[in-house]
């Protein structure tokens, strides 16, 4: 018998971002190293990081009482694909914006792409697995154990697959204050009523990007830094104002908050999903400079970002599938769960120095969310090495490119950036 794992709420609710039609929960990820790494030696790292993970290697069975993973057995041949190719943005595009089916398996897919002397690892991971943050956990461990390898030393791989729930943060705080957070009031819906006009096209998923360099992303943190913010709130800014001047009015924008960030240690028992959304509400009128948004912004963000109240959605979710049986508790989520039409995530740092197969080192390199199907759009953000990279990734018409082409743009005007470039 093959081995199995409950599915945790998260997964379920991913899911049904799929069934739904919200987005196909796939997260991605896009590094270039040089020079090109051993792939026999990657595909023994992959193997033993499938062995600290094995979620990796399961199929979803959708019971109808408590839906589980189940390990298949995929090995790193079924995960991680080495082409060599001259027609590198082709095959880019055609393993980054592939899907991942999760009755099917396995959750996670990589390629290594080889062309004149330089490679890139690029690939796709399952949401309802793990979180951007557990996406990059996994990228460091399969770094790590292939620099062990290269290097011949005895690699610990401890198990990756502890604790996947909510509870696990919830658990951190004493009594009184859980039972603060679970008769919280505050108003529970992070989005506004704001949407793109989009004609959709489910054949036609794209990664539209924008690059900042690492000279002038290096002059928005430092102004940042002297207004007393930080780089989330700058972007949030620029963002707001974007979509004022798009659609003339102001409105709710749900910002991702990963509450790893009310552990200890920040660190979790296990790779899962810890995200939760928190509203950035500047008010109906738009102040006339940056600075004056700003500082609406910061003094929201500061409001929400260091309050556990947020992560209440996530408990009552957990609560109500523990209670209940799946076919039960669904119907009961998709009634009271609003999927906000606007987004922004902030990824975060993709970290160079846990980003390196051994001798081979990560040049350039971003990660971004799901695909979104009409009429929802987020907006993501990564920064390696001080660059900065922003996508918009949808399922739409050229029409649509150019919509979601036009907001990244109005973003980047925003913060003034001079020597946008544009990739794949």
């Amino acid at each position: 018998m093959p081995e199995k794992y409950r599915a945790v709420p998260w997964d379920i609710l991913q899911h049904l971002f799929k069934t739904e039609k919200i987005n196909n929960h796939v997260l991605h990820f896009s590094g270039t190293f040089s020079p090109v790494p051993d792939f026999s030696r990657l595909n023994h790292a992959v193997q033993l990081l499938a062995d600290a993970f094995p979620l990796v290697r399961c199929n979803l069975v959708m019971s109808s009482i408590h839906p589980y993973w189940a390990d298949k057995g995929y090995t790193a041949e079924d995960i991680l694909q080495c082409i060599e190719t001259k027609e590198i943005r082709k095959q880019w595009q055609r393993v980054m914006l592939q899907e991942i089916d999760p009755e099917t398996g396995p959750q996670m897919k990589l390629a290594l792409l080889k062309t004149e002397g330089t490679a890139l690892l690029c690939g796709i991971i399952n949401h309802m697995v793990c979180d951007a943050a557990g996406f990059k956990e996994l990228l460091y461990r399969l770094c790590f154990l292939y620099t062990g390898l290269e290097k011949g030393n005895h690699i610990p791989n401890p198990s990756m697959i502890k604790s996947r729930t909510v509870g696990q943060v919830f658990r951190t705080f004493p009594l009184k204050k859980r039972i603060g957070i679970l008769r919280h009031r505050g108003n529970l819906n992070t989005g506004g009523n704001l949407s793109f006009t989009l004609e959709g096209d489910n054949d036609s998923p794209f990664i539209e990007i924008r690059k900042i360099p690492g000279a002038r992303f290096s002059a928005i943190k430092n102004y940042a830094r002297l207004q007393g913010a930080t780089v989330n709130d700058v972007v949030m800014t620029a963002y707001i104002r974007a979509l004022s001047g798009i659609f003339g009015k102001m409105d709710i924008i749900p910002c991702a908050l990963d509450i790893r960030r009310f552990l200890p240690t920040g660190q979790t028992a296990g790779i899962c999903n810890l995200v939760t959304n928190i509203p950035c509400n500047t008010g109906v009128c738009l102040p006339g400079s940056f600075k004056d948004t700003l500082s609406q912004v910061k003094n929201c963000m500061d409001g929400h970002k260091n309050d556990p109240c947020s992560m209440k959605n996530l408990i009552l979710m957990e609560y109500l599938f523990t209670a209940l049986p799946c076919f039960i508790a669904i119907p009961v989520l998709k009634k009271l769960f609003h999927n906000p039409p606007i987004a922004f995530t902030n990824i975060g740092i993709l970290d160079t120095q846990k980003l390196s197969l051994g001798s081979s080192k990560m040049t350039e390199g971003f990660m971004t969310g799901s695909i979104k199907y009409r009429n929802y759009v987020q907006v993501s953000l990564s920064t390696f090495a001080d660059e900065a990279v922003f996508c918009v990734n949808q399922y739409g018409t050229q029409t649509d490119r150019k919509t979601v082409a036009s907001l990244l743009d109005a973003i980047i005007a925003e913060l003034d950036g001079n020597g946008i470039e544009h990739s794949f």
